[in-house]
């Protein structure tokens, strides 16, 4: 396989003939869930994620590419695209974060004035074109839901302009858990006494922390 780079006349960047322009794919994890964005990557990078097992022969000289998402923020905010992390778990948002528009919105004149403003929609913003249809079945799974390619693309820029990403927790973090859940479980016997007040209050206190969970991430 080789990679083929699109035609000068496509683009409109003489100082960087690469700018703008970006790896569309994202690569699920086994159970077919997408949860993170490859941000830049090699063609050996992406033999090793559709095929761990095969041996694949690193180039030194081999130029990382950038996803879609990441070449828009080299254009809006370059310092930003900078510091983006090479790979990472995209926080994503709700299904309906960025519902998709009709295209004939905009080339039918009482629409693009009502709804649209005469344009001022999208004053200010980021504009993403891509297909919905569904008989194209550019549908992606996330933890949440199902969604369509272009809002994928959506969230993967959203979370590079903010980096916002979920990572990992300390690994102290869970033990240290344990032993608070463990010295709430003894203060509840030794205080209470009666089983039953012992057993409502752990209840409670499980259901307090879960909810403190949600709110903390979100």
């Amino acid at each position: 396989a080789s990679l083929t780079m699109p035609v000068d006349a496509l683009h409109a960047w003489p100082d960087n003939p690469r700018r703008g322009l970006g790896v569309l794919n994202f690569w699920p994890d086994a159970d077919q869930i997408i949860r993170q964005g490859w941000f830049r990557m090699r063609a050996s990078d992406v033999d090793r994620t559709i095929d761990p097992s095969a041996k694949v022969i690193d180039d030194p000289t081999e130029k990382p590419m950038s996803s879609v998402a990441l070449a828009l923020v080299g254009i809006v905010d370059p310092k930003q695209a900078e510091q983006a992390p090479s790979i990472a778990r995209i926080r994503f948002g709700t299904p309906d974060s960025y519902a998709p528009r009709s295209l004939h919105e905009v080339f039918i004149p009482s629409m693009w004035e009502a709804n649209l403003g005469a344009g001022s929609f999208f004053k200010d913003k980021i504009v993403l074109v891509g297909s919905v249809l569904p008989v194209e079945h550019d549908t992606f799974r996330i933890p949440s839901s199902e969604i369509y390619g272009v809002q994928l693309h959506a969230h993967a820029l959203t979370a590079l302009l903010r980096n916002s990403f979920l990572h990992e927790g300390p690994g102290w973090f869970v033990g240290a858990g344990f032993v608070l859940a463990m010295l709430l479980a003894l203060a509840a016997v030794k205080l209470l006494k009666q089983p039953v007040f012992c057993l409502i209050s752990i209840w409670l206190v499980s259901v307090l922390a879960l909810v403190g969970a949600f709110v903390a991430f979100n």
